[in-house]
């Protein structure tokens, strides 16, 4: 069945992974410095805006996210790199 451990934890993490590779949910705040607090806020920021912009993206599974983010990841590069060849032309 559906749970908030096993469904929605896993794609919160996910996602806010995506923003900073180095963001963990935390059970436990209290012992945190206050600049990783605000760094931590600015990024659950950041994700509560997505979510409340495209709440669908809660009900995609985690293959069908990886696939979306390796998929913009693509045109990103693809973008830079183009972006510096145009550069190093002229």
């Amino acid at each position: 069945g559906l749970s908030v451990e096993g469904n929605l934890k896993p794609t919160i993490q996910f996602l806010l992974n995506c923003l900073d590779p180095n963001q963990t949910i935390k059970v436990d705040d209290h012992n945190e410095e206050e600049e990783e607090e605000e760094d931590d806020d600015e990024y659950k920021t950041l994700l509560r805006k997505c979510i409340l912009k495209h709440p669908q993206i809660l009900a995609l599974s985690l293959a069908n996210l990886s696939a979306k983010r390796d998929y913009f990841d693509a045109i990103e590069t693809t973008c830079i790199d183009n972006d510096s060849i145009k550069n190093d032309g002229n």
